[in-house]
């Protein structure tokens, strides 16, 4: 919408307030989108979102190399700021674009790790004193038993369960 011929302007605070309260309710773990805006913050605070450029993207992550921070960490963030513009894109109209896309950085491969034997034990351990999840410590050890993921054991039918004979079948 133009106002006197020119185009509205909105602040990052502006984009990150309404983005927030826009989804928050929808989200598993809204402290991780407060947690990114922090971040953020002292390096795009004041800045008009139609003015940014992917300039500010690149100093924004050099700045944040430069002191230690990770790849994957610097990922998180920008995805936070970049799903809010696209928020305000398509939900909103803002005619503003996004110099966040295809700035992520490269990752390292994720590591594979397993429990061993006494980090089992202590896992399971902390698990039957939770009084709020009693049969948490059943479902890790069905877990460490099968090699099944958290998905995919909830997610199971009774079909494929033998009780009888103590057995779940798997594709």
């Amino acid at each position: 919408m133009k106002h006197w011929g020119k185009k509205p302007t909105h602040t990052f605070e502006q984009l990150m307030v309404a983005h927030y309260n826009a989804v928050a309710g929808d989200l598993r773990c809204p402290e991780r989108i407060v947690s990114a805006i922090r971040r953020l913050k002292p390096f795009f605070e004041g800045k008009v979102i139609e003015e940014l450029r992917r300039s500010d993207i690149a100093h924004y992550i050099e700045k944040r190399k430069s002191v230690g921070i990770s790849n994957a960490t610097i990922n998180r963030e920008l995805d936070v700021l970049s799903a809010a513009i696209n928020h305000a894109r398509y939900k909103w109209e803002w005619e503003i674009t996004n110099p966040v896309e295809r700035m992520s950085l490269k990752e390292p491969e994720g590591r594979l790790r397993w429990l061993n034997r006494a980090e089992a034990d202590v896992l399971i351990r902390e698990a039957e004193q939770e009084p709020k999840s009693p049969h948490l410590a059943d479902f890790i050890r069905l877990a460490l038993n099968t090699g099944c993921r958290k998905n995919e054991l909830l997610k199971l039918e009774w079909d494929r369960v033998d009780l009888k004979e103590n057995r779940l079948y798997l594709e």
